[in-house]
């Protein structure tokens, strides 16, 4: 059970990081306007990284 609960959460966590890299790279929803000054590297990296997130949860 616990693993699920984990699971679960790491799924969400990945997910959310997803959303926010994704939306400042492709500009989704107008985010990257809102977002300000930013290290694209960083945003890539977050990226790379959420996709990671899911391949391990």
């Amino acid at each position: 059970m616990v693993t699920v609960i984990t699971a679960i959460i790491l799924i969400a966590f990945a997910m959310l990081t997803l959303f926010l890299s994704s939306s400042v790279i492709f500009d989704w929803l107008g985010i990257r306007a809102k977002k300000g000054n930013y290290v694209l590297l960083v945003v890539w990296a977050n990226f790379i990284s959420s996709v990671l997130y899911l391949f391990a949860a």
